[in-house]
């Protein structure tokens, strides 16, 4: 009996331009993986053109909220997370890696791409910053510059990923005194791997100052008086930068304006209002942005005399759809102890790897 082989059907082959679409729409995790099967294939993957293509793709997939917490009954260095998935509502808890709870405090100064920048100190003997991937469980150190500036009035950090330039940046910046009107800066970059380009820039009183990483120099925006008020703060909406301000509108009721601020070149900014959310209290510093929702974190102590010697912590975190002023809760988790809430943020479980 005569064996007769199966017929072979090949598939047509693919248009390149439509093999990039699929390949833009994968996972980074994935897209890296794929790079293993051809030479041709590794070069179109790893080409800075593919990665920008490949970030807009994911930038805001598979978001998390995720809240870090200490607890001080449970001794010093007991430190936790709790993550939210904002599309499944799902909550899990882990702790902080090993290496950082071995310090006496940590913070994180944000979430980038799935890159997160943690500052870890053992008081003011030792302090270090790290870049740290949760999926690889990789991280490195750098030297903490903000240890030189510890008494001076004001000492921040700002992590992120330059898009454009396609590598991650550290900024720190200080200011001596309150009354001074100089900011000094520093700059961290993955690329250069040391702290770079000190410089000092004079801003106006009640201004925006941002810094430009492509010409290292400071951009000024006046704050026009119709959106100024008690309580604001700057966050990101639609990946533009946008100025919360929140005031009362009579005697109880609370309202926050959202407004983009757009940079048109040499001829300043345009302050565009987006919208209102009517019914809600100072916002949470940073106020974060997913699409149409903006997330609500109340935290509040409870016992027999004051917060110091608090029986009861309660932490809610509520996403808000400013769209149709609806509120639905992410996280709410009660302790009968004292737990204080360190950070939170949104992080990205897409890690967008530089080389």
């Amino acid at each position: 009996m005569s064996h007769t082989p199966a017929p072979v059907h090949l598939l047509p082959k693919l248009d390149d331009e439509i093999l990039w679409k699929i390949f833009a729409k994968a996972d980074p995790k994935t897209a890296t993986k794929c790079r293993a099967l051809s030479n041709r294939w590794n070069l179109r993957l790893k080409s800075p053109l593919f990665a920008k293509r490949n970030y807009r793709e994911n930038k805001d997939n598979n978001m998390q909220v995720v809240a870090t917490l200490a607890r001080p009954s449970h001794g010093k260095h007991c430190f936790s997370m709790v993550r939210v998935d904002m599309q499944t509502k799902q909550q899990s808890q882990g702790k902080v890696p090993e290496p950082i709870r071995n310090f006496s405090s940590f913070q994180v100064i944000r979430s980038s791409n799935g890159i997160l920048c943690v500052k870890f100190s053992l008081g003011n003997v030792h302090s270090e910053l790290a870049v740290w991937n949760p999926l690889t469980r990789t991280r490195f150190s750098i030297h903490d510059h903000s240890i030189n500036y510890k008494d001076f009035a004001m000492s921040q950090y700002a992590f992120g990923h330059m898009f454009d330039l396609l590598y991650y940046a550290i900024v720190h910046v200080s200011k001596k005194n309150y009354f001074h009107r100089t900011l000094s800066w520093n700059l961290y970059s993955s690329v250069a791997k040391y702290w770079e380009c000190k410089g000092v820039a004079i801003p106006k009183p009640k201004c925006i100052v941002s810094f430009n990483l492509r010409n290292r120099a400071w951009v000024e925006e006046d704050i026009p008086e119709r959106v100024k008020s008690m309580f604001h703060t700057l966050s990101i909406v639609k990946d533009e930068v946008a100025f919360i301000s929140s005031f009362y509108e009579g005697q109880f009721k609370t309202v926050v304006d959202v407004y983009q601020v757009t940079r048109n070149g040499s001829s300043g900014s345009s302050w565009g209002k987006l919208f209102r959310i009517p019914h809600m209290g100072v916002p949470f510093t940073p106020t974060m942005f997913v699409g149409k929702y903006m997330l609500n974190v109340v935290e509040s102590r409870s016992g027999p005399y004051n917060a110091n010697d608090a029986e009861r912590t309660d932490l809610l975190i509520a996403e808000h759809d400013y769209e149709a002023d609806r509120s639905t809760d992410l996280l709410s988790m009660t302790w009968d102890e004292i737990v204080h809430l360190k950070t939170v943020l949104m992080h990205s479980l897409e890690i967008y790897i530089v080389e």
